[in-house]
């Protein structure tokens, strides 16, 4: 028997028992993570003199104390279920290389991932606002040596802590633009994308030891096909970039734990989290989850010792303290004051305003949200039980901390923040399907199993495929970009001296990155034409446009230009 063999040894877990125990550990993770979001924000806002509201820091701590409540609640929860039912003696992961045949299995998702990540970078998607503000910092730090927003007409701000990006994803971004010669959009995205094949690989290697070769390839499939990994992983954003790092760090953790001298791979996965929390701030919510992971190993097994948890958080820490060192020896008087988490302080607080939002971009993708729900049920059995791996619950934990998350904490308007759940539910649905076909081929299982079965085929492949149909044409069939770029190409020719102005705040950073030009923005077109050469709308947000007989206006796609009417002798001619 292989460790992958699932089919042959009983999860020593029933669904009775697995499916409260990971309820209860959700719910401890995530409420351990609002009760210590909502204390920090609390102290830290309240010491800084933040003036809010009358109420607010009373509210805050209430949230705290009954998040606290709620997590110690759980571990005796958590305590009461793991004792009741016995467990045997865990199967080991193997912490071993896959073998040569077994890697020959990951070759068969790597067509799909490079027909979906790689060609057309340039096109599609469109470089939204968030997008482009990384691709100005990796142009500044390429150009002019400069990591920073901004440019030379307003200037810089250096280590900008609006950018939840970090160097992790810039520093490689930069060096493509440096080797290229120039700040090139597709050179910005084939990093990321790169780090999304590394994501596949990763997802391989950290699933096949636990559920076996057929598994693993059917996970990557599905995490390929999952709800924005083909977006992201053709945008520079660190969403993907963080989950690469992630698998990377829970794969040395996982080595660590089999091994006899613990240390050194801990303190490297450590490295490999804080390259995460660079790439993406709020990755750092999966300490979260270690955390709940950690509970149910002293419940339960024991197999983690002090180094297993230490090592890695002196790693973690020390590759946040290389960067903070960094910032404090360049920082000047153009350097952004404060914390990325503190800016972003609204992500971290508790509240129902958005759960109408999140709660229905779950209704809305009830295939999507019942083959999540099946694969943890179904993993979390034998993860919890007979193929009990710390770091695979760490994943498993993660998933539900991302979607409360998302409901309770985020605006429910930015899915991409979704992603971290759908994606690793795309993983753990890889082992669900595998063992859905077995039963469906296998005559001797019951007729109602069976049925079953199919309906876990269904719900996983029908969605997906759906998706990945639909991203295949954006990919080779839609050209997003198209519009900026023309009319960057107008703006490049414009004299210096033209004064060029937006009423549509995005185009005040595609006219930055992709011209290299300085537009400000305004509120509207009466306020636009004075004082400016050149203003520049998007037509569907706009009304009808008054032409003077002195200007002119031009078209580019979903942009209309007014500029100052061309005749001989005009610097416009």
């Amino acid at each position: 028997m292989t460790p992958g063999d699932l089919k042959d040894r009983p999860s020593t877990l029933s669904l009775w028992t697995t499916a409260p125990l990971l309820i209860f550990l959700a719910t401890f993770t995530c409420s351990s993570f609002a009760a210590v979001a909502q204390g920090i924000l609390w102290f830290r806002m309240y010491t800084l003199g933040f003036q809010e509201e009358p109420g607010f820091y009373s509210r805050l701590a209430i949230k705290a104390v009954l998040f606290a409540i709620l997590a110690l609640v759980s571990v005796a929860a958590i305590r009461w279920v793991s004792r009741r039912d016995s467990q045997d003696t865990p199967l080991e992961v193997s912490p071993k290389h896959p073998k040569k045949s077994s890697l020959l299995w990951l070759l068969s998702p790597l067509p799909l991932a490079l027909i979906l990540l790689v060609p057309n970078l340039e096109a599609y998607p469109w470089a939204a606002p968030d997008e482009l503000h990384h691709l100005i910092v990796a142009r500044n730090l390429a150009e002019n040596g400069e990591y920073a927003s901004g440019n030379p007409h307003i200037g810089y701000i250096r280590f900008d802590i609006y950018d939840s990006v970090g160097p992790s994803v810039i520093l490689p971004v930069a060096a493509t633009f440096k080797a290229g010669g120039a700040a090139r959009l597709r050179s910005a995205r084939i990093v990321t994308a790169a780090f999304g094949l590394a994501l596949c690989g990763l997802s391989y290697f950290f699933l096949a030891p636990v559920f076996g070769a057929a598994a693993g390839v059917a996970s990557v499939f599905l995490l390929l096909m999952s709800f924005g990994t083909v977006y992201l992983s053709r945008s520079l954003y660190g969403e993907v970039p963080a989950l690469a790092f992630i698998l990377a760090g829970l794969l040395c953790w996982r080595r660590s734990i089999q091994a006899e001298h613990p240390t050194r791979l801990a303190l490297v996965s450590g490295v490999f989290f804080g390259l995460a929390a660079l790439a993406k701030t709020f990755i750092l919510l999966t300490v979260f989850a270690v955390l709940g992971a950690w509970l149910y190993d002293r419940l339960t097994h024991r197999k983690l010792k002090w180094p297993h948890i230490a090592a890695p958080g002196a790693g973690l820490l020390a590759t946040l303290a290389a960067w903070s060192v960094v910032q404090f020896l360049f920082r000047d008087e153009t350097s952004s004051t404060g914390s990325t988490l503190l800016y972003y302080r609204h992500y971290l607080m508790f509240g129902m305003q958005s759960a109408d939002a999140g709660f229905a971009w779950v209704i809305d993708q009830p295939l999507t949200s019942a083959a999540i729900i099946g694969a943890v049920l179904y993993c979390g059995r034998f993860l919890l039980g007979s193929r009990y791996d710390p770091p695979s619950i760490v994943l498993l934990l993660m998933a539900a901390l991302f979607a409360f998350w998302w409901v309770f904490f985020t605006p429910g308007s930015i899915p991409r923040y979704m992603w971290y759940t759908a994606a690793v539910g795309g993983l753990f649905a890889g082992p669900l399907l595998v063992r859905a076909i077995h039963c469906i081929a296998d005559s001797q299982v019951r007729v109602r199993v069976r049925a079953a079965a199919g309906v876990a085929i269904v719900a996983i492949l029908l969605g997906a495929c759906i998706r990945t149909t639909e991203q295949f044409q954006r990919v080779y069939f839609h050209d997003e970009t198209a519009d900026d770029l023309a009319l960057a190409e107008y703006l490049k020719g414009l004299p210096e001296s033209a004064s060029v102005a937006t009423t549509y705040w995005p185009v005040e950073r595609s006219g930055d990155f992709f011209a290299n030009r300085h537009i400000e923005l305004v509120e509207n077109e009466e306020r636009a034409e004075a004082g400016y050469d050149i203003v520049i709308s998007r037509i569907d947000l706009i009304g009808p446009v008054t032409i003077s007989e002195h200007q002119e206006s031009q078209e580019f796609g979903r942009y209309i230009v007014v500029s100052p009417r061309r005749e001989a002798g005009s610097p416009y001619e």
